[in-house]
């Protein structure tokens, strides 16, 4: 199986004394998608006062926190909730997410008893209850056919 490494910074922020009325735990109650300048940009909040600000994508090869990309997602994020620029900047981090050559994930049987899923990028979240359905289909024999196109067009072989 041919795999990538497709890099996102990932920014955690602390709101600031003053920020949220008292008895407020956060300033957003659920996770905010936006687009900005064509960029995919969320927020979601967190407990401990925190709002996580994902996720940048980047081939480049480099594991460490790209500053180009952490100024995007911070411009992003004022753009779509302004009490972003009062925050604190807690942490910075960046992960590699696996990625196959033609962007889709590889699910299927390797063998009898072993399943692969993997190369979402950065769907894995959004993907899950689809793969999740898909292996518990091939495990207990309860494909559709529509369940086996999906597989078919996820196999782990289809690169060979």
């Amino acid at each position: 199986m041919d795999l990538r490494p497709v890099y996102g910074d990932i920014l955690r922020l602390r709101y600031t004394d003053g920020q949220l009325s008292a008895g407020e735990r956060r300033l957003i109650s659920a996770t905010l998608r936006g687009r900005v300048s064509g960029r995919q940009v969320y927020l979601v909040p967190r407990e401990r006062e925190e709002l996580v600000v994902g996720a940048s994508v980047r081939e480049d090869g480099r594991a460490s926190a790209h500053v180009g990309s952490v100024a995007e997602l911070l411009a992003d994020a004022i753009a779509l909730l302004p009490a972003v620029r009062d925050m604190q900047l807690h942490e910075v981090t960046a992960r590699a997410r696996p990625g196959t050559p033609d962007d889709r994930p590889y699910l299927g049987l390797l063998s009898p008893a072993v399943v692969v899923s993997t190369g979402y990028s950065r769907h894995g979240i959004l993907l899950a209850p689809l793969a999740a359905r898909l292996t518990a289909g091939m495990l207990n024999g309860t494909l559709t056919e529509t369940d086996r196109a999906h597989l078919e067009a996820m196999s782990p072989g289809r690169h060979r």
